[in-house]
């Protein structure tokens, strides 16, 4: 014991103007050393690429590379683990270290047995609940071994259950010293490295009823500015030799990542007050003169950034008549991404096409219907 205690002493009288301060951070004269240690990581269960989560345990294997040969007696190793914490109950010793690397990695706690072969370890904050324990591996010689640890990639290996991270998120710097060398790596504890960027973009969503070549707004009842669309049937009044047509576009723009649906709702019928108009069946007829029909022709158009696909009750060719008389919200189209149409834009639009003829017997009067329609958006 007294020639261990006295190899220790001489191996801290060599180190010159060499001390540990309470945070972990080795300070030292540079000229005292011939290179660096590089390299320096740490890895294990609970650990990738230097960084684990706070108060957590992990199994820490500390790794480096030492630019120098460590062949004499009395020399050393010591490894900082600072951002650690030894669990509660437990005390970090030469029991819970593996050593790699050196041409004998045995190790013994201090005091151990002087020259026989296997390193001493002294393991300062090494008890229940200390921070950042420091480990110093003293190489030791016997009669017939030299001890040696060659340049290059040494590991210290830490039991499982010994120890676990800070509970406060900080890049800890993880010294490395030897005889002839330092360095230091990072342990990033928490998210202290890490650089939450944000920013944000408004909702955008605008739905306009547009003239069917989109150069305008559709005109409104009377020519006013306020108050419904007028979709006016031409030719008017209606006969038995013509179709009579009108058309307006739907022009819906978004950011909606997940798109819109646009439903309609109608008022009832296409009715005087006492005759409702027949509607063009579901599964899509084309209304012809002289046969008293009326509907709508569906043209979805397409969307930028989305596939269009027609409510299930439009399904069709793009010049099918369809029942247009539903008094609920239904469908009418909807997309599955965003809409961005150009401030003139037969592509990114719906047109719709009203349909109506007449027969000898379609009672007389004037006929109304009321669409409204309105817009799902999802964000």
């Amino acid at each position: 014991m007294r020639q261990t205690t006295q190899k220790i002493k001489r191996v801290l009288a060599s180190i010159t103007a060499l001390s540990v301060v309470a945070t972990g951070v080795l300070v030292f004269a540079p000229s005292a050393f011939a290179g660096p240690v590089t390299n320096v990581s740490v890895s294990g269960t609970g650990i990738t690429a230097n960084s684990a989560a706070t108060n957590t345990s992990v199994t820490p294997t500390f790794s480096f590379q030492t630019s120098n040969n460590l062949t004499v007696d009395g020399q050393f190793i010591q490894v900082t683990m600072n951002g650690f914490v030894v669990e509660t109950g437990q005390t970090l010793d030469a029991s819970d270290l593996t050593l790699t690397g050196c041409s004998t990695n045995s190790l013994e706690g201090t005091p151990g047995t002087a020259s026989n072969g296997v390193h001493e370890v002294q393991v300062t904050n090494g008890n229940s609940g200390n921070s950042n324990p420091v480990v110093l591996i003293t190489l030791d010689a016997n009669g017939s071994t030299q001890p040696t640890c060659n340049a290059g990639t040494l590991t210290l290996a830490v039991a499982s259950g010994q120890l676990r991270t800070s509970n406060t998120a900080d890049n800890y710097a993880m010294g490395i010293l030897t005889s002839v060398d330092a360095g230091a790596g990072l342990f990033y504890v928490g998210d202290e490295n890490d650089v939450f960027v944000t920013g944000s973009v408004e909702a955008t969503l605008s739905f306009v009823i547009r003239n069917s070549a989109d150069t305008a707004d559709q005109a409104n009842v009377n020519g006013g500015t306020v108050g419904p669309n007028l979709c006016q049937l031409s030719p008017n009044p209606m006969t038995t030799t013509n179709l009579s047509t009108c058309a307006y576009r739907l022009k819906v723009a978004t950011n909606a990542d997940s798109g819109y649906t646009v439903n309609y709702q109608a008022s009832g019928g296409f009715t005087n007050g006492n005759h409702v108009m027949n509607n063009a069946s579901t599964s899509g007829e084309n209304v012809t003169a002289g046969t008293e029909d009326y509907g709508v022709v569906l043209t979805q158009g397409s969307a930028t950034g989305g596939t269009v696909t027609r409510g299930t009750n439009f399904t069709g060719t793009a010049t099918d008549t369809f029942y247009f008389a539903a008094t609920t919200a239904t469908a009418v189209y909807s997309s599955n991404g965003p809409n961005a149409p150009a401030a003139t834009d037969t592509t990114n639009t719906a047109l719709i096409t009203h349909e109506a003829a007449i027969q000898a017997d379609t009672p007389a009067g004037v006929y109304t219907q009321t669409v409204t329609y309105t817009v799902a958006p999802q964000f």
